[in-house]
C-alpha cells in the first residue's frame, strides 16, 4: 500500500505523539483524535477531539476520519496511581471503542492497526514467547490488561467477518509523553535534579524496553506492506532497573544511583519477546538503543528537542 493518508486514535498520548511525528516525516497526513489536544501537529495532520467512551455513529466517524485508507488505534485509558479507572471506564474507552471503530472500519474496508501489549501473554517471565504462545487473564496488568485482550478477541472476531487485522503487541513502551508516575519518567526527573536514584531490593529484575519511535515506525511499516495477524515488538534486550538507572546519571551527566539493601530473591526477566514475524512480515528492526532512547527523552524533557 502507497499510504497517503491515515486515521489515528490517541494523539495526543506518548505513542499517538511519535505516530504523528512519523506520519509528518513520512509525508503522509494524518487525521487524528484524542481527548485533548496534541503538543504538535505536522503539517497535514487534522485533529478533533474524541473521548474514545463516547459512542460515535458510522456517519460520525467518517467524519472525523474522512478518507482515511487505513487507521491506527493507539489510544486507550491507562490506570494510575494519582488516576484510578474504574472497571467500567476501561471497558467503555479500550474495548466497546473497539467494536465501534472496528465494525466501522470493516464497513469501510479499511485496513486496521491494534495497539495491543505484550501484557496480554499469561506468561510474560518466559523467554522467546512468540505469538502463538497462550494470551489470557492471569492476573498480571490487572483490568487495563485484561481490557487489552478483549479488544484483541473483538477485533479478530471482526477478521472472520473480513477485517483487515494487524495486533501489536510490544513489549514495555517508553519515550517522551511517558506518565512521570512511569519509573523511567522519575529516574530521569530525579537525576536531572542532581539527586540520588535509591533503589532496593531485587535491582536486577529486567524488561524489554522498547522506544515508541520504534513501534510508531513499525505500524507504519505494517500497514504499508499490508500485513495482517499478530506481532511481537521489542528492543530484543533486557535491561535491568539498575541499568536503567545508571544510564538516566550517565544520559543527564547528573545524580548518582544508591542500593539500599542486599538482593536474596532471583531477578524476572518480563517480555523477553521473539520478533521474527514481524521481522519477515514487514522487515521490523528496533533502531533505537536505550542510552539513545534515555537521551532523546531527557534532551526534550530539558530544552524541548530531541537529541
Amino acid at each position: 500500500m502507497v499510504l497517503e493518508r491515515a486515521g489515528l486514535t490517541g494523539a495526543s498520548g506518548m505513542l499517538g505523539g511519535y505516530l504523528l511525528s512519523e506520519f509528518g516525516r513520512r509525508g503522509i497526513s494524518c487525521c487524528c483524535t484524542s481527548r485533548s489536544r496534541p503538543g504538535e501537529l505536522p503539517n497535514g495532520s487534522e485533529w478533533s477531539s474524541w473521548d474514545l467512551r463516547d459512542r460515535k455513529s458510522h456517519a460520525a466517524l467518517d467524519a472525523l476520519f474522512p478518507n482515511v485508507q487505513a487507521i491506527v488505534l493507539a489510544g486507550a485509558t491507562v490506570p494510575s496511581a494519582q488516576d484510578l479507572q474504574t472497571n467500567g471506564t476501561l471497558f467503555e474507552a479500550n474495548v466497546r471503542s473497539s467494536l465501534v471503530i472496528g465494525e466501522w472500519a470493516l464497513d469501510r474496508g479499511l485496513p486496521v492497526v491494534f495497539m495491543s501489549g505484550a501484557i496480554v501473554y499469561a506468561f510474560p517471565d518466559r523467554t522467546g514467547i512468540t505469538e502463538r504462545d497462550e494470551a489470557g487473564p492471569r492476573g498480571f496488568g490487572g483490568f487495563y490488561g485484561f481490557s487489552k485482550y478483549l479488544g484483541e478477541l473483538l477485533f479478530q472476531h471482526l477478521a472472520l467477518e473480513g477485517l483487515r487485522l494487524c495486533i501489536l503487541r510490544p513489549s514495555s513502551i517508553y519515550g517522551y509523553g511517558l506518565h512521570p508516575t512511569k519509573m523511567i519518567s522519575k529516574f530521569l526527573n530525579t537525576s536531572m535534579n542532581d539527586e540520588v536514584i535509591e533503589l532496593l531490593p531485587p535491582f536486577g529484575d529486567a524488561i524489554d524496553l522498547v522506544h515508541a519511535s520504534d513501534v510508531a515506525i513499525a505500524a507504519i511499516q505494517a500497514l504499508e506492506n499490508e500485513a495482517v495477524g499478530v506481532y511481537n515488538i521489542a528492543s530484543g534486550r533486557m535491561a535491568s532497573v539498575q541499568t536503567v538507572a545508571e544510564t538516566c546519571v550517565e544520559v543527564t551527566g547528573a545524580g548518582s544511583v544508591r542500593l539500599i539493601g542486599e538482593s536474596e530473591a532471583a531477578p524476572t526477566r518480563r517480555f523477553g519477546l521473539n520478533c521474527t514475524a514481524a521481522q519477515q512480515a514487514f522487515s521490523y528492526s528496533p533502531r533505537m538503543s536505550l542510552r539513545k532512547g534515555l537521551a532523546d527523552m531527557s534532551a526534550v524533557m530539558k530544552h524541548g528537542v530531541r537529541s
